[in-house]
C-alpha cells in the first residue's frame, strides 16, 4: 500500500512513524512546506519507505504530482486547508482522512444540510473520514459505543484534561500539537446543543470543577470542538444537550480579553498588525520536542472523560467513561514516546478500515462500528477504558 501524508509537523511526523512500522505499507510520500523539518523528520524516523516533497497546500498541481498513485491521502494540516487537500484526493481518486475539520462542515452539520464533497467521493467510490485523531476521533468511537446502550439520549458531555497542565519552566503555555489551531479553539465561541437547539456562547464560559479521581480536581470551561457538531447529527437518538469542555487556562483567558484573538487587528504607527499572528509566531513549534528527543520520556497525561445520560428500558441511565492516554499502553513498543501517537494511531486504524470497505462518501468516526474499530485498535495496542454506570427508576 502506498500512502501520502501532507504536513510533517508534530502530528504528521507521528503518523509517518506509525505507518513506517506497518508491514503492509510499501511507500510513504511525506510532504510539507518546510524543507528543514522534512529532512530532520525523515532522518529521525530512518525508514527507507519515506520519500519527501517540499510543497504548499495551495499548489494543487504539485500535490497531484506528489500523491499520484497513493491509495490514501492523510491530511495533517490545519483544518481550514482540508477542502484544498480533499479536492486533490478527488482528482487522483484516492481515499482521504484528517484529524480535524471546520467550515464548511460545521455549518452543514448543525443545519442538517448535504456535506461538501460527499457526492464527489461517492462518485469515485472512495471514502473521506473527517476528524479521526484522538479528539475528535477515538473519543467519538467510545461515545458511540456507549450511546448504543441507550434507547434515547438526553446529554453528552465531553471533557478534555491535561493532568500536568500546559506550562513548563521555559514557557507559560505549551502544546504538543499546532499552537495556532489550539489557540483558535480557545478563542472561538464554542458551539453547544441545549434543549435540541444549537447556539454559540462566550469563550471560557460555563466554568465548573471536574473531579478526576486520584489526579484531584480541575477547572474546565466550554471549548470550541468538532464533537458537538457531528455527534448529534450522526448518533441521533433524540440528543437534547451536547457540549465539549477543556481545562480552563487563566493565562489564555487574559490574553483573549487583551485582544490577542484571530478577529482583532490593531494599528501601530499607521501599520495594521495582528496580535494573534504575533502571539503564534512566538510559540516554539511542537515538532521540535520530538526531533530533539534522545530517549523515551514519561507517557503522556491527556485524559478524556465522557458523560452520557438518557433512558434505557424506561429507566434513567448515566455512564461516565474515562479514556486514558494511548501512549500509556505503548511505552514499551515505540522507540520514542511520541505523545501524538494519540492522534496517529486512530488514523492508522481508520485507514485500515477504510481500505477494507467502509461506505463511500464522507464518514465520521462515530459512524464506524465501535466493536470493529476497537478490535482493529487491539492489533496495535491492548487499550481499555474505565466505565461507571448509574441506573435509577424513572
Amino acid at each position: 500500500m502506498d500512502i501520502g501524508i501532507i504536513g510533517a509537523g508534530v502530528h504528521g511526523s507521528a503518523v509517518a512513524l506509525v505507518f513506517s512500522m506497518m508491514k503492509e505499507i510499501n511507500r510513504i510520500t511525506l510532504c510539507d512546506n518546510n524543507s528543514d523539518v522534512l529532512t530532520r523528520v525523515k532522518q529521525k524516523i530512518n525508514s527507507e519507505k519515506i520519500t519527501t516533497y517540499v510543497l504548499n497546500a495551495d499548489d494543487t498541481a504539485s500535490m497531484v504530482q506528489a500523491f499520484c498513485g497513493c491509495e490514501v491521502i492523510i491530511d495533517m494540516l490545519p483544518p481550514n486547508l482540508a477542502p484544498a487537500v480533499m479536492k486533490v484526493a478527488i482528482i487522483i481518486k484516492s481515499h482521504y482522512i484528517n484529524s480535524a475539520f471546520e467550515q464548511p462542515f460545521w455549518s452543514e452539520l448543525v443545519n442538517d444540510r448535504p456535506l461538501h464533497f460527499n457526492a464527489e467521493f461517492i462518485n469515485i467510490n472512495k471514502t473521506a473520514i473527517l476528524g479521526c485523531g484522538n479528539s475528535p476521533g477515538l473519543v467519538n468511537v467510545f461515545v458511540r459505543k456507549y450511546c448504543d446502550a441507550f434507547d434515547t439520549i438526553e446529554t453528552i458531555q465531553i471533557v478534555g484534561l491535561s493532568i500536568s497542565g500546559e506550562t513548563n519552566e521555559d514557557c507559560p503555555w505549551v502544546q504538543n500539537w499546532s499552537p495556532e489551531q489550539s489557540l483558535r479553539d480557545y478563542f472561538t465561541k464554542p458551539c453547544i446543543l441545549t434543549n435540541g437547539r444549537f447556539s454559540f456562547l462566550e469563550t471560557f464560559s460555563n466554568r465548573e470543577i471536574i473531579d478526576i479521581g486520584c489526579f484531584g480536581k480541575r477547572e474546565v470551561s466550554l471549548h470550541s470542538h468538532e464533537e458537538v457538531y457531528s455527534l448529534p447529527r450522526n448518533i441521533r437518538k433524540g440528543i437534547r444537550n451536547c457540549e465539549f469542555k477543556y481545562q480552563f487556562n487563566d493565562f489564555l483567558e487574559k490574553l483573549s480579553r487583551l485582544g490577542f484573538t484571530p478577529d482583532n487587528n490593531i494599528i501601530i504607527d499607521g501599520v495594521e498588525i495582528s496580535p494573534f499572528t504575533v502571539l503564534v509566531g512566538m510559540i516554539p513549534l511542537p515538532v521540535e520536542s520530538y526531533l530533539r528527543e534522545k530517549s523515551a520520556p514519561p507517557t503522556d497525561d491527556y485524559v478524556t472523560k465522557i458523560f452520557i445520560s438518557g433512558i434505557k428500558d424506561k429507566k434513567r441511565l448515566s455512564v461516565c467513561v474515562t479514556l486514558p492516554p494511548l501512549s500509556e499502553f505503548m511505552h514499551d513498543i515505540l522507540k520514542y514516546r511520541m505523545s501524538n501517537i494519540e492522534v496517529a494511531l486512530p488514523i492508522a486504524v481508520a485507514t485500515k478500515l477504510m481500505l477494507s470497505g467502509l461506505r463511500y462518501g464522507i464518514v465520521f468516526p462515530e459512524e464506524i462500528e465501535p466493536s470493529v474499530f476497537i478490535s482493529t485498535l487491539s492489533e496495535f495496542v491492548k487499550y481499555h477504558e474505565d466505565v461507571q454506570f448509574t441506573e435509577e427508576e424513572r
